[in-house]
C-alpha cells in the first residue's frame, strides 16, 4: 500500500531542515567568527545554533505540516508528490 503524499510532509521538512540548518551553521560561524573567537568556542556556537535550529523546527512543524497541506488542497497540484521518495531502498 502507498503512503499517501502528505504524510511524507513532515519527514521532508524536518531531514532539509536538519541538513540545511547543519550546513548554515557552519558556514555562518566559519565565516563570521573564525579568529575572533576560539576555534572551541565557534564549535560549541555551531552545534548548539544547529540544535536550537533543529528543535525550532520540530516545535513549529505541526503548524508546518497543516499549512502545507492547506495550501496543496488549495492549489489542487501535487507536482512533486507523484513519485515514490527513493533515498535508502536498493
Amino acid at each position: 500500500m502507498k503512503d499517501h503524499p502528505h504524510q511524507l510532509i513532515p519527514v521532508r521538512a524536518f531531514a532539509s531542515t536538519f541538513i540545511a540548518q547543519f550546513v548554515d551553521s557552519i558556514v555562518f560561524f566559519v565565516v563570521g567568527f573564525v579568529g575572533v573567537m576560539s576555534g572551541t568556542d565557534v564549535m560549541i556556537a555551531i552545534i548548539s545554533s544547529w540544535i536550537f535550529k533543529t528543535l525550532y523546527e520540530l516545535a513549529i512543524l505541526p503548524i508546518t505540516t497543516g499549512l502545507v497541506k492547506k495550501l496543496k488542497s488549495l492549489e489542487s497540484i501535487e507536482q512533486f508528490d507523484h513519485y515514490e521518495l527513493r533515498v535508502f531502498k536498493f
